[in-house]
């Protein structure tokens, strides 16, 4: 079977007319290239667990429709190869459309931040060499070589003052993304188009953060000193857990995911106590919270590297896709498309948004870094 064939197999699959045999054939033939492909998976490096795995992530499809384009993005993740034209359209007439509609392109984020000192100083952490960067309110502050914002205090010695509480902040712009260890050892890793404002070190029976955008906590154990996390009308009280904080200004929601350990979330009108697996959801406009239980795997996936939708609306993906690619989302009409499955974080815009052409009905149009929808 070769590429094509593959290709027009994946559509028969899709609308319900491969036979049993086709679909067996479909399934060797993946087989066939994860053998080929010498792949490593975390934990799991079987060509069979490759194709388990794209067939139940990478799977995008509208609601009462599905679309079977796990299985051409199978054929670029195993091999190692960009996803093509080809593998959408095998169609050279559509060809020159589909590139005069994309004529631009957006590489995806990376790792990019800067550090505000307490005295107004910026320090730009993707330019920064690895090592020391500064000293400031009794911590040294150096960049790892694995990418990680250090803080490092130690008390003053016997008979020297105290020194004086600053503020740091730490901002990732949109298309960036960043982590950092805090003065207690707590590690936070955040999103695009997010801060956290921490001081240098933690003094009196509480350690306070500021966050705003997202941002996921794994917070170091002390129960004498409480880890608070204040963000959007609500603040979250911790002893040692586990936990991401979605709380972008325009999603009109602040959710609250535990992952380990437990949290009191506290709002203007009530508060709430998660156990893992649970999720708090403050409303930015009446101050209530509600709880419900968690996607943990949607939740955490930018983390690891994915977009990953679960019923989700075309409007809240864009709003995504703008944050991470950097580019302006023209929201007049976007249609209430929904969409699950997983894209690679990684992936060139232009793919992403082919993808989602492919599965929706709709067309792109990415010009002078806006994106256009028509359906």
């Amino acid at each position: 079977m070769n590429d094509s064939d593959f290709i027009k197999l994946a559509g028969r699959i899709s609308d319900g007319t491969a036979s049993d045999e086709e679909i067996a054939w479909y399934n060797a033939y993946l087989d066939a290239i994860a053998a080929k492909a010498e792949i490593k998976m975390v934990q799991e490096n079987t060509g069979r667990e490759i194709k388990r795995r794209i067939n139940d992530r990478l799977f995008l499809r509208r609601r009462r429709r599905r679309l079977v384009l796990a299985s051409m993005a199978a054929a670029a993740l195993l091999t190692g190869i960009a996803l093509t034209w080809l593998l959408f359209t095998g169609n050279k007439g559509d060809h020159s459309s589909q590139v005069a509609a994309l004529a631009e392109d957006k590489a995806p984020g990376s790792n990019r931040a800067v550090l505000t000192l307490g005295g107004g100083r910026k320090i730009a952490l993707d330019d920064a060499a690895a090592g020391n960067l500064a000293l400031q309110g009794g911590a040294r502050i150096r960049k790892s070589a694995g990418n990680e914002i250090v803080y490092e205090s130690a008390p003053p010695a016997t008979g020297k003052d105290i020194p004086a509480i600053v503020f740091n902040t730490i901002t990732t712009p949109r298309g960036g993304q960043f982590q950092i260890r805090l003065p207690d050892g707590t590690k936070v890793w955040l999103n695009s188009a997010s801060s956290l404002r921490f001081p240098t070190f933690f003094d009196g029976l509480e350690r306070k953060v500021e966050l705003t955008g997202e941002g996921y906590f794994e917070v170091a154990e002390n129960k004498a000193h409480p880890f608070l996390v204040k963000s959007s009308g609500q603040t979250i009280q911790v002893l040692g857990t586990h936990f991401n904080i979605n709380a972008y200004a325009d999603d009109g929601l602040v959710r609250t995911t535990l992952l380990e350990g437990s949290v009191l979330v506290h709002g203007e009108k009530n508060s709430n106590k998660l156990m893992p697996g649970e999720q708090s959801q403050l409303n930015m406009r009446s101050g209530s919270i509600y709880k419900t239980k968690a996607d943990i795997e949607q939740v955490m996936a930018w983390k690891h590297g994915n977009f990953l939708f679960n019923d989700t609306y075309l409007p809240d993906i864009m709003k995504q896709l703008s944050r991470w690619y950097d580019v302006e989302v023209i929201e007049k009409d976007i249609p209430r498309i929904r969409y699950n499955g997983g894209i690679p974080r990684s992936m060139q815009l232009s793919d992403v948004l082919k993808m989602l052409e492919e599965t929706g009905n709709i067309k792109f149009h990415l010009v002078n870094n806006t994106i256009t929808i028509k359906h």
